[in-house]
Formats: structure tokens, sequence, C-alpha cells
């Protein structure tokens, strides 16, 4: 969404992150808007295939910073409610969740934030248990981040890419060596709630 619209790079797997974001927003993030690409040998696309953003028929360019964000914290937050959406299994309908404070501190951020991810997270003040303990706490907390409710409290493009490559270079060690957490079970997983449902 901040990429470069003429990139000559067409190996898709290459982060295309430009120096200035374009203020390019998609307005319009949804599952009927997100295609699966294949599998690639490719360290990360070897276990996820690529995902590709459609229809950029209701985006706007932001030139400047309004109440609710940049075109790219706007971006940002639109792929947390994706991801939160996608964790929770409701995908025929947007995630929603109460505010809550999230601890960013895993992350290397010493701020907490304010982020709707009560359904996400477990919120120790209010005594709610943890909703999803099978999903890495990791992917749930840049999930949260991505939905902070103070737009310039969500991560950049370029944080949130290394949060990313970080996360996915573990392997099933460091959990445990949980069969969830296998390549292969990764793949038999897409294989069968993607590509075959």
């Amino acid at each position: 969404m901040a990429w470069p619209r003429d990139a000559q790079d067409v190996n898709e797997s290459t982060a295309r992150t430009p120096a200035r974001p374009t203020g390019l927003s998609h307005n319009d993030v949804h599952g009927g808007n997100i295609m699966f690409g294949s599998f690639m040998d490719h360290p990360e696309h070897g276990r996820t295939p690529i995902l590709k953003l459609l229809d950029f028929g209701l985006a706007t360019r932001i030139s400047s910073y309004h109440d609710d964000g940049t075109g790219e914290q706007r971006n940002i937050l639109d792929i947390g409610i994706m991801m939160a959406t996608i964790i929770g299994l409701q995908t025929d309908r947007k995630y929603t969740g109460e505010e809550i404070e999230v601890d960013l501190s895993a992350l290397n951020r010493s701020e907490i934030v304010l982020s709707p991810a009560s359904n996400l997270l477990e919120d120790r003040d209010m005594g709610t248990p943890d909703p999803f303990p099978q999903v890495d706490l990791h992917l749930r907390l840049i999930t949260a981040a991505c939905m902070a409710s103070d737009p310039g409290e969500r991560p950049s493009l370029a944080e949130l890419e290394n949060w990313v490559v970080n996360g996915i270079s573990y392997g099933a060690d460091k959990y445990g060596n949980i069969t969830l957490e296998r390549d292969n079970t990764i793949r038999k997983i897409v294989q069968q709630f993607i590509f075959n449902a």
C-alpha cells in the first residue's frame, strides 16, 4: 500500500517499503479483497502463501495527518482488524473488541497503548482469561499494536515488517516443538482451510 506503483522488482517477496510513505489509504480492506497466491521456494512463503490486496477503487491519497491518521496508519489499522478477524475465525463479520491497555514491551516498545484488543488478549485488570492461548502471543501483540486507538502509536510499515520477519524466523522449537507450529503442519492447514475451502 505504501509500495511505489512503478517498482521494477518483480520478486513479490522482496520488501519494497519506500523511505517515505506515499499516503495511499486503501479504505476497503476485507476478506473479499484479499487473494492468496501460491507457496514459493522462499523461507517465508514456503510456509504460507503470499497475500495480495485487491480492489483499490476506494483508495485515496492522504497528503497530511488527519484525526484518524495518515494513509499508512489507516492501512495498518485495517491490517490489524483483518488479522484479528482471522485469529478469531470470525471471517463472516469484522472484528470488534473493547479497548484495553496493551503492554508492548515484548515487541521492544516501552509504551502501553490503548487498543480494542479485549477479544485477542487477556485483560488482567478485568480478570478475563486469555481467549486464544493457542495463538502466538507476539502475533496477537503485533495485531493489537496495529489497532492502537491513537494512530501515532501504530507501527510504521518498516517496524511491522521487522516484527513479522523476526517472528517467522523462529522454528517450532521456540514453541516447545508444538505440532501446530511445524512447517509441514502449517502447510497442511493452509491447504485445507484456504486452497481447499
